[in-house]
């Protein structure tokens, strides 16, 4: 009776969504880019597992992924079924950027959503973007003239050295970083993101444009083909 009520406790919910680009190599350079210039706050930078990239790794609360389906069913280690091949489902996961919210134990016991019972129909898309949503990512632009004349000299300077591509994290003490960090950011300038200065920044509009659009859900030749379980 309690758990057609949904009143027992889970230890992990794992949200996913889908969202659609032209293809499989546009894809992995999205995920390359967000490695590079993504951050999540209180989390940092995103950390790569494999092919995979994490963002809060190994945190007990909860973490964000994300990485190419179509990577991951024709990967070595796939136990995708042969008889899902089908022309559509491969169009689908080689364009397919899929992110994942995985929420643990601590998060859903401090949250009270450790219960079935307590979740609606529209919590889970609403956590997992929540959380896309959060991303920061600096434009990595120069400032202008006006904007830089007005910079502290010493803040000046720091920006400066990032600009150049010095990883301040590793220059400055503890306290300083954070310090400067905070300061920039009202700027948006994120020093947490080390520049590539040998790189041109030609992926800004591609990155935004996944934080801004909607997944793209189950396709309609799913449900007609009676893929879909529920």
């Amino acid at each position: 009776e309690r758990i057609k009520e949904g009143r027992y406790t889970v230890s992990r919910v794992d949200i996913n969504e889908t969202w659609f680009l032209k293809n499989r190599s546009e894809v992995l350079a999205w995920i390359r880019s967000a490695g590079e210039k993504m951050s999540m706050p209180y989390r940092g930078k995103g950390v790569f597992s494999g092919d995979t990239l994490y963002w809060g790794k190994g945190s007990k609360y909860f973490y964000l992924k994300c990485y190419s389906k179509g990577d991951e069913i024709n990967g070595k280690k796939s136990n995708f079924p042969d008889a899902l091949r089908i022309p559509e489902m491969l169009e689908y996961a080689d364009r397919a950027l899929r992110l994942e919210l995985v929420l643990c134990s601590k998060a859903l016991r401090e949250w009270h959503i450790n219960m079935p019972c307590v979740w609606s129909e529209d919590m889970p898309k609403m956590l997992l973007l929540t959380h896309v949503r959060s991303l920061e990512m600096s434009n990595n632009f120069v400032l202008n003239d006006d904007v830089l004349d007005a910079l502290p000299t010493k803040l000046r300077l720091y920006y400066k050295a990032w600009l150049r591509g010095d990883d301040l994290r590793q220059d400055l003490p503890a306290r300083t970083y954070y310090r400067v960090r905070k300061q920039l950011k009202e700027y948006d300038i994120n020093i947490e993101l080390v520049r590539d200065v040998d790189k041109p920044v030609d992926n800004v509009v591609p990155l935004i444009r996944i934080l801004e659009a909607e997944p793209v859900g189950i396709p309609d030749w799913a449900y007609e083909q009676n893929l879909v379980a529920c």
